[in-house]
């Protein structure tokens, strides 16, 4: 037997019918392409099609005709047309379309053009489909195995056996390093001078200081309550890691230091939104005006400028809605591979149904919700450690957060997703809004002339050091622009003795300035 068993033509002779008789049904993810079908025939009659359609958008019906007039103009692709007897095979195949039988239909060249694709890159497909078998039933099991399965279910399947192997890989080499305490002690201090254990910079002098940096290996969780720019402060991190400008009101656009390679993995957000924000962002042009085009020609140029940079920037961008966790690690492991990615944004721990599936047929039915996200969670902090790259996360808060006392309802007792997740990651912190409780012990400190908050950043745990502190700050969540203004403990009492510290990022290696 060949490939030819990969190639439905039964299929693709009803679909390229049911076209003719329905042009509208070829849209969105039921569009054909030629790269979905195989023989040269085919492809001439998908791409004549496709053309035809695009240049007559309001299309009723194509006839057979209609084509071979097209095709006339490109001798090439006339002569196959000829070839197969086109205009009759069409004929025919008009005179079978169903367009009922259309998604289906669709559905199933898709998925042999999913198979095909994978030999080509070298992935044996015969555990689902045996199409070199001459036995007749394997040929027919594996026919409705592949009928059976989703086109994600196909990729899923493929996937996990490579990360299996990666997995046994690793599971291979001894991880374990022995040594004794005092070994090179005596070095200790001349090597963290001389290279400092520190990340790549937050904006946020205050995050440098309490968590020495984005550092590689580490997991942050940014949690809050809607409207308290979770996304947008994450896109922020993003922004000021890939780009090697921003705009800094009253100085003009400044230098970040070296741009480096970052994802961001939206999972409620389009393109749109997340270019607007972006642009914010860089600019420092709220993103309200940018939507209306509330700005003059100065700040146009401004805008303009921005866009320069975020087109050279070292940014990419990751729209899923519905995931698993295997979703996620592949998109993760990709622009790792691919773009040698080391800070990513993953936009936000919550449950989907995809995720909530995948979970209970790999550990049973009955997983609790917090349990579903504990998992994911898990895996984060283990890709950050196997990658050795900075992961970002965010979740909702819960009920708790209304709480009156702040060690309840400022901890890790309001994470979404449970106390649980908190023990896999390196750095967690809740925003709020200050409540007239918080201003009111606040006062001493802001008669002080150290300034009035509008955001509050809850550190709750810090393995880098000291935690239970309130970062209190200015946020602009228009442009994400941040004033820090100080630090204190979770009794409002002034950490004087915490300052700001300030990173500045080379090429190849990152330097502390304090």
């Amino acid at each position: 037997m060949s490939k030819d068993l990969l190639n439905p033509t039964r299929q693709i002779f009803s679909v390229l019918g049911t076209i003719c008789i329905k042009p509208s049904l070829s849209v969105g993810d039921n569009f054909i392409k030629k790269e979905d079908v195989e023989n040269s025939f085919h492809k001439v009659v998908v791409v004549a099609i496709n053309n035809i359609i695009q240049n007559n958008t309001d299309l009723k019906r194509i006839d057979p005709l209609d084509i071979d007039n097209y095709l006339k103009n490109y001798p090439k692709y006339h002569d196959i047309w000829n070839k197969y007897n086109g205009i009759e095979v069409l004929s025919d195949a008009i005179s079978v379309g169903k367009p009922s039988m259309y998604a289906h239909d669709i559905s199933i060249i898709k998925k042999y053009a999913l198979l095909r694709s994978l030999i080509n890159q070298g992935i044996d497909i015969k555990d689902l489909f045996d199409y070199e078998s001459p036995d007749i039933s394997v040929q027919t099991d594996g026919a409705n195995t592949i009928e059976s399965m989703d086109m994600k279910d196909i990729v899923d399947h493929y996937t996990a056996k490579l990360i299996n192997v990666r997995n046994s890989i690793n599971d291979a080499n001894d991880s374990m390093v022995k040594f004794d305490i005092k070994d090179d002690i005596d070095t200790l201090l001349d090597r963290l001078a001389e290279n400092p254990v520190m990340g790549y910079p937050f904006k946020n002098g205050y995050y440098n200081t309490l968590f020495k940096g984005a550092r590689e290996g580490k997991f942050m969780l940014r949690s809050g309550d809607s409207g308290t720019g979770k996304t947008r402060q994450a896109i922020s991190d993003i922004c000021n890691i890939a780009c090697d400008e921003m705009y800094v009101p009253g100085h003009g656009f400044q230098s970040t230091g070296p741009k480096q390679p970052t994802l961001f993995v939206s999972t409620e957000l389009n393109k749109d939104e997340l270019q607007v924000i972006v642009l914010a962002c860089v600019s420092g042009v709220s993103s309200g005006d940018i939507e209306l085009g509330n700005y003059d020609n100065q700040t146009l140029k401004r805008l303009q400028k921005a866009i320069g940079i975020i087109k050279e920037s070292e940014m990419k961008f990751v729209y899923i809605d519905d995931f698993s966790i295997m979703d996620v690690e592949t998109v993760i492991k990709e622009h790792v591979i691919r773009y040698n990615t080391n800070y990513v944004s993953f936009d936000y721990i919550q449950n989907v149904a995809k995720l909530s599936r995948s979970v209970q047929d790999a550990y049973g039915l009955g997983l609790r919700e917090d349990q579903i996200l504990l998992n994911l969670g898990k895996r984060l902090k283990d890709l950050a450690e196997e990658l050795n790259i900075f992961i970002e996360s965010s979740t909702q808060v819960n009920g708790k957060s209304k709480e009156d006392d702040p060690n309840i309802s400022r901890t890790s007792n309001v994470i979404r997703g449970g106390r649980a997740l908190v023990d896999k990651i390196d750095y967690g912190l809740v925003t709020f809004k200050p409540t007239e409780k918080d201003l009111k012990k606040l006062k001493p400190i802001i008669d002080g002339g150290h300034g009035t908050p509008n955001f509050s950043h809850w550190v709750y745990k810090n393995r880098a050091g000291l935690s239970e502190v309130v970062i209190w700050t200015q946020m602009d969540l228009g442009n994400m622009r941040e004033i820090p203004l100080y630090v204190t403990d979770y009794n409002y009492n002034l950490l004087e003795d915490v300052t700001e510290t300030k990173i500045i990022a080379e090429e190849n290696k990152e330097e502390v300035v304090i």
